[in-house]
């Protein structure tokens, strides 16, 4: 199965999502992220707790709608609350299409420690919802079927 994260600028939750995902290493899932706005840039606190917890960095970067195109996931999975499914292209129109509002931790102010723990904070629920994903079983569901699965597991419409 693959999924498609999305957020806003593809600098924090998609890519910690895309990181996390991967970093699974089952080969039944597998994880890209693109910016609904692109920014060009991925936020340097995210590649800092990724390899602070041993999570690889080495391919990640930010990315645009055409270079993914090719992509075709299963599932886009937005994981911010300035993400608009409207802007979507039209080639991912038949793929599941959920969100998680994950608490994006590159939008805390507080001190270093603060900001931290919310960093630390959002890669524990990525990892959490990674884990109940790969419990699931993903080659016998149909996308309705995968939708609602989802769905039990906190995504929304």
């Amino acid at each position: 199965m693959k999924i498609l994260f999305v957020c806003g600028s593809n600098q924090c939750s998609s890519i910690l999502s895309e990181a996390i995902t991967n970093f699974a290493d089952d080969p039944r899932l597998q994880a890209a992220s693109v910016a609904s706005q692109e920014s060009g840039e991925i936020n340097p606190l995210s590649l800092q707790y990724l390899q602070e917890t041993g999570i690889p960095t080495d391919n990640l970067k930010s990315q645009s709608w055409e270079e993914l195109k090719n992509f075709h996931p299963d599932v886009v999975m937005a994981v911010s609350q300035n993400v608009d499914e409207t802007s979507y292209p039209e080639w991912l129109a038949n793929s599941v299409n959920l969100r998680w509002n994950l608490d994006d931790p590159s939008n805390k102010e507080g001190s270093a420690m603060q900001i931290k723990v919310a960093f630390l904070a959002c890669l524990n629920d990525i990892i959490c919802r990674t884990h109940q994903i790969l419990d699931l079983d993903l080659e016998n569901l149909t996308p309705d079927a995968l939708k609602h699965a989802f769905m039990e597991l906190g995504a929304e419409v």
